[in-house]
């Protein structure tokens, strides 16, 4: 026997949001920024800034955002065939990446071992931003083995405003750098599952 198995699939939801919700959030993040611009700092190795920890997910400007979370969520949860009792999602920031910024490549376990899929949603984008980059979860292929033509060790998505993407949170992930004098603006979340 010879046969070669493709194992492991990746499950990683893409979705366009309405325009007129996208518009009607984008209003309420991008005031949240204007009226709040002390609690974003550089959290991580980069110069994204972030209000990640601030209790973004409490204030009124979130409630529009946190309704299209929660049904795009189930969306993807259909698409998995995965049926819970609950989801949840405990922390919801937004990221600003100024000309060059870009993010180190990172999963979203850390933050909390519960944390089954992450999002972001893109705000203000241009084709020049920057892409989110997907790692090969495989660590032999990404690391070890010389670039193979039908194994990449990564998938690139470029993004566009309102595009809304869910990955696994083991998933590494980074950021390319932004080469525009716009500032890419997106909104991330983790979500845990109650069965």
């Amino acid at each position: 026997m010879n046969q070669l198995l493709n194992l492991f699939s990746t499950p990683v939801y893409l979705e366009l949001i309405d325009k007129n919700e996208f518009l009607n959030s984008k209003q309420d993040i991008l005031q949240f920024i204007t009226d709040n611009p002390y609690k974003f700092i550089n959290k991580w190795n980069c110069n994204t800034k972030s209000n990640i920890g601030s209790n973004f997910l409490q204030d009124s400007k979130s409630e529009k955002l946190k309704k299209i979370i929660i049904s795009t969520s189930k969306k993807y949860l259909n698409k998995l065939e995965i049926k819970c009792k609950n989801i949840r999602f405990d922390d919801l920031w937004i990221n600003i990446a100024p000309l060059g910024a870009h993010q180190e490549p990172h999963s979203h376990l850390h933050y909390n071992v519960n944390n089954v899929f992450s999002g972001t949603l893109y705000i203000n984008i241009n084709e020049h931003t920057g892409r989110l980059r997907f790692q090969h979860p495989n660590t032999l292929i990404s690391n070890l083995l010389p670039p193979l033509k039908h194994y990449p060790d990564h998938f690139d998505i470029d993004p566009q405003e309102g595009l809304l993407v869910y990955f696994p949170s083991s998933l590494t992930h980074e950021v390319t750098p932004n080469n525009s004098n716009m500032d890419r603006i997106s909104v991330s979340w983790n979500i845990q599952l109650e069965y």
